[in-house]
């Protein structure tokens, strides 16, 4: 960003001309940073602090390459003795130490010692303050750069003062420890710890340029007592929508077993572009007593604004005007996510009426209406400002005194408040006649005003024919925007499960590129590589060598597959291959169980075998090519050739550049797989690239839309309207229509009917975050209306949530058992990330070959050999993990 931009900026607030005072702010200063000039006009009043999320939110991505090779510089001149490591690879990171631990490995303080933690020696500091966004009781908030990446962020420090009390220091820990780990799109996310040079701690999380629910409450609270129209993003279905954006996050968090106790609008920052994130776990615990460490005795109440909304650290803990009776009773260790979901139901009520729930002069007052479970009265009915009766009750269920007679989960609560806005039946209203009456006319003006003129003109007789008919036309009506609802529903669902799954695969790249980058720059001193033609050699290859189900024909995992390029020779490449092999195989193992959302520790040898060369994960195959030539493929089968460093390569669309590089898909035999290749660089100088290949039939898989046996064909379609991937039911792809095509163009999201073929369809489009493709189903809208599957709105959640969860899987290396019969293919339908055994078939049969680079050897075309040796066991039991839900809390 420069002066001009900057000045742009500001003129849209402050009308103020900024040269003549940055002129002087380089005399004085002796420097020309725009963020130092930032930081003086917000100290000076120039500008409000306010000011500066808005400033830092729009700027364009800032990469200086002179600034950039200097700190890569820097970077590996540092000495290993300078540089405080939280969490070193194989051991014990910061994510698993207690507070307490924490505290003594940051600051080297003793037990007893009050005194701030010291600053770690010769440790650079790699955040910089810019501007306060606010200041609590326990800490700040500030925009702050980030010198290494040349992003803004918020930063987030504990205040010096209460640096030096060790409780409140541990809870500082504790907010860092469970917001960290809570990786949600509407939690924010937490990028690093940060300990500054005079020992301030503190964590940098994403900066969000918006507003809070409170916010927008006021503001459609002041236009509504105005008379005037709310914008589209006040009116009540967008406030709902904002609402059960929130309840994702703590379905989430409540099913890692964490309770957040602080719910309030002010803790909620809706983004200018409608994202929504669950801010402030800074009083979040585990449920039951593995939190009661984090309730250590503390007693701070919020300094600044009305007294119900102050959050209070004590026995009683979090916000008075929103505290469930059983937290308002300081009964910690009983609270789980009902109490939560209490907070939720308060929260609804505000949503909708533009009012505050509970109210009330004193402390005193507010906590006694909390613990005896009492709102203010509040009317009820369809005028602005009251409650509509089905929200009533969804509200009253929510906030019962009793736990038991509240919802069983905050899904529960948000399935009823979605069925409202779709105007279906919900639980805690159970419909009579009347009410299933209005909801029809409601939702089909048009028609009921048509039978009651027909009714009324045609007299009594015709009356009886006209109900008859009507009843059949109402019914086919119902039917038809039930389905198309559905459809439009599930399809939503799948393309969020499909970016989920993109950003996943990014991820896992990025670890792998990064992994690369280490084992480049610190070789091993000797190891053992594997040439392609060492793995159809008896006794050459592997120790692990055996055939896999997933790749028709031996594979490893224990070591990658070795190529090179023309014009170089084994002799000449086998010293490098050696040194870089050892260090490549575990990190090619981690990326691709990483995208299935299982992670190598949590696995035995067995149960690595199983996920990869078994059922198989979403990523076939991952690559390091290096600028040479020489490339390494895992799993590491024969028959892999090198990667012509000087041809049109798919692996090297992101040589030289960075960011991801999805590339077109090519075929594997039988399987289409799609490329996504990223760049890796040491300092400055390129390196190579690394690679992964994601399996098409794993992205297109009907997981979000398995119910739907009218969906016809499901596309990946880039913006020229080129067929990126796709899936397709008997009769083969659906006719896309030129307006579906026209619309993907434009990156717009929605859905259309159209005539095709002597056929009617319905065609949903939408746009993907990681990939400039858009997710487009088509459904046959003839068999739509004449399918005879039961709607379960469930099921689209189920699916959402086992997409966010990994699969339970056996971390005990057995011996395999007797070889069992063959099992039965999976079913289509079968998970992105199937739960498997920890040991493999072993007389499972070998699967079809994949063809080039994968062709059958004779090593795959003899007898099964038996299963992949087993790795010495494990230990038989893992410690608790204090995350796990509660047991009492799970449903029945």
């Amino acid at each position: 960003m420069n002066l001009a931009s900057l000045q742009e900026r500001v003129r849209r607030h402050v009308q103020v001309d900024l040269a003549p005072l940055f002129d002087t702010f380089k005399v004085e200063k002796k420097s020309d940073d725009i963020d130092g000039f930032v930081s003086h006009l917000v100290k000076s009043g120039v500008i409000p602090a306010t000011l500066v999320r808005e400033i830092y939110s729009d700027t364009d991505v800032d990469v200086g390459p002179d600034a950039s090779m200097a700190l890569a510089g820097t970077l590996l001149s540092r000495k290993a003795g300078g540089t405080m490591v939280m969490g070193p690879p194989g051991g014990a990171g910061a994510a698993s130490k207690t507070p307490a631990e924490l505290s003594t490995m940051v600051g080297g303080f003793a037990e007893g010692d009050d005194a701030a933690p010291a600053a770690p020696q010769e440790e650079e500091v790699r955040y910089e303050p810019i501007a306060r966004l606010g200041q609590g009781a326990m800490g700040a908030i500030d925009v702050a750069r980030d010198v290494y990446l040349r992003r803004r962020v918020a930063l987030k420090t504990v205040l010096p003062e209460m640096a030096a009390h060790k409780a409140l220091l541990g809870r500082f820990f504790s907010e860092m420890q469970i917001t960290a780990q809570l990786e949600h799109p509407n939690i924010v996310p937490v990028y690093a710890l940060e300990v500054g040079a005079d020992g301030t701690l503190g964590y940098a999380m994403k900066l969000v340029n918006g507003k809070d629910l409170s916010q927008l409450i006021e503001e459609a609270r002041e236009l509504t007592q105005a008379g005037k129209t709310l914008p589209p993003n006040l009116v009540l279905e967008q406030r709902l929508e904002v609402f059960l954006k929130v309840c994702d996050a703590l379905e989430y968090a409540h099913a890692k077993g964490i309770v957040h106790r602080d719910l309030k609008p002010a803790n909620v920052m809706v983004g200018k572009h409608n994202e929504v994130y669950l801010m402030d776990w800074g009083i979040a615990r585990p449920m039951g007593s593995g939190g009661q460490a984090v309730d250590a005795g503390i007693e701070i109440i919020q300094p600044d604004g009305d007294v119900g909304l102050r959050t209070r650290v004590g026995s009683t803990i979090g916000t008075p005007t929103y505290m469930s009776p059983e937290q308002a009773a300081g009964k910690n260790q009983e609270l789980d996510g009902r109490s939560d979901l209490y907070t939720m139901g308060l929260i609804l009520q505000e949503c909708v009426t533009l009012k505050q729930a509970v109210g009330g002069a004193t402390l005193e007052e507010v906590l006694t209406k909390a613990r005896e479970a009492r709102r203010d009265p509040i009317e009820v009915g369809v005028k602005p400002g009251a409650l509509p009766r089905e929200l009533e009750a969804i509200v009253k269920k929510a906030t019962s005194r009793e736990v038991s007679a509240r919802y069983a989960s905050i899904t529960a609560l948000a399935d009823d408040v979605r069925h409202y806005l779709r105007n279906e039946p919900i639980s805690a209203l159970p419909d009579d006649a009347m009410r299933r009456a209005t909801r029809w006319i409601s939702r089909n003006r048009t028609t009921s005003l048509a039978i009651m003129l027909s009714i009324a003109l045609l007299g009594s007789v015709a009356t009886i024919v006209t109900q008859r008919i009507g009843q059949s036309k109402v019914e086919a009506i119902f039917q038809s925007e039930l389905r198309q609802s559905e459809f439009e529903t599930e399809s939503a669902i799948a393309a969020q499960l499909l970016d989920r799954k993109l950003a996943r695969y990014e991820v896992a790249l990025s670890q792998l590129a990064g992994a690369a980058q280490a084992a480049l720059a610190k070789p091993e001193a000797s190891g053992l590589a594997f040439f392609a033609d060492d793995f159809g050699k008896p006794g050459a290859g592997p120790p692990d060598l055996a055939p896999s189900k997933r790749y028709g024909a031996p594979v490893s995992l224990l070591a990658p597959a070795v190529a090179f390029g023309s014009g170089a020779s084994r002799e000449q490449v086998e010293p490098v291959a050696r040194s870089l092999a050892g260090g490549f195989a575990p990190a090619f193992r981690e990326a691709l169980l990483d995208t299935a959302s299982v992670h190598s520790h949590e696995l035995s040898p067995d149960g690595a075998w199983a996920h990869i060369a078994g059922e198989g994960t979403p990523a076939m195959l991952a690559h390091v090519v290096l600028a040479d030539g020489l490339t390494f493929t895992y799993p590491g089968s024969a028959n892999v050739v090198a990667v012509e460093v000087t041809g049109d390569s798919a692996y090297l669309a992101a040589a030289k550049t960075t960011g991801f590089h999805w590339s077109k898909p090519i075929t594997r035999g039988a399987t289409s797989v799609l490329p996504v290749s990223t760049a890796i660089y040491a300092g400055a100088e390129y390196r190579g690239v690394a690679v992964l290949e994601i399996a098409m039939d794993r992205m297109l898989e009907r997981r979000g839309q398995a119910n739907l046996d009218y969906v016809q064909t499901r596309l990946l379609l880039a913006r020229d309207g080129t067929v990126k991937g796709e899936e397709n039911g008997e009769g083969g792809r659906a006719p896309l229509a030129k307006v579906v095509v026209d619309a993907v163009a434009e990156g717009k999201s929605g859905s259309v009917e159209y005539d095709e073929g002597g056929r009617r369809w319905m065609a949903t489009y939408y746009s993907l975050t990681a990939l400039d493709w858009s997710f487009v189903s088509i459904a046959d809208m003839g068999r739509m209306l004449a399918s005879q599957k039961v709607i379960v709105a469930s099921d689209a959640r189920a699916a959402v949530s086992a997409a966010a969860t990994p699969p339970a899987v056996s971390v005990t290396a057995a011996a395999p058992p007797p070889a069992p019969p063959p099992p039965p293919p999976p079913p289509a339908s079968a998970s992105a990330e199937p739960e498997v055994s920890a040991a493999p078939s072993a007389s499972a049969p070998p699967a079809p070959s994949l063809g080039p680079p994968w062709p059958k050897t004779s090593a795959s075309a003899a007898a099964p050999p038996a299963a992949p040796p087993s790795a010495p066991p494990a230990a038989s039991s893992a410690p608790r993990n204090p995350f796990d839900k509660w047991e009492e809390y799970k449903k029945k």
